[in-house]
């Protein structure tokens, strides 16, 4: 959708009027503050090797590609600036973490 704007230049937006909304960050911003104000240490995102959706189940049916959940979860999660690896010493399971203190 196109729209002029009172200066007399035109905007495109998409179907959902939200072009440019960072809605990822949004999100684990509000999350964070919500953490943080529980009083939480950190906030994570579970990397894609980690996650039980991922592949085919026992009769085959293929649920979230590989590649596809990397780009999802990993690539997400990096840009969002997450870490990988354990939120404090003694995390067995790496996955990415952000520090809220």
């Amino acid at each position: 959708m196109t729209v002029e704007l009172p200066d007399g230049s035109k905007k495109r937006y998409g179907p959902d009027g939200l072009v440019g909304f960072r809605w990822r960050r949004s999100v684990i911003d509000a999350i964070s503050a919500l953490a943080k104000q529980a009083g939480f240490k950190g906030v994570g995102i579970m990397a894609a090797r980690n996650l039980y959706f991922v592949g085919r189940d026992e009769a085959g049916k293929m649920h979230l590609p590989y590649d596809r959940a990397v780009k999802l979860y990993d690539e997400n999660a990096r840009a969002l600036g997450f870490n990988e690896g354990p939120l404090q010493p003694g995390d067995e399971v790496p996955n990415f973490y952000k520090s809220l203190t």
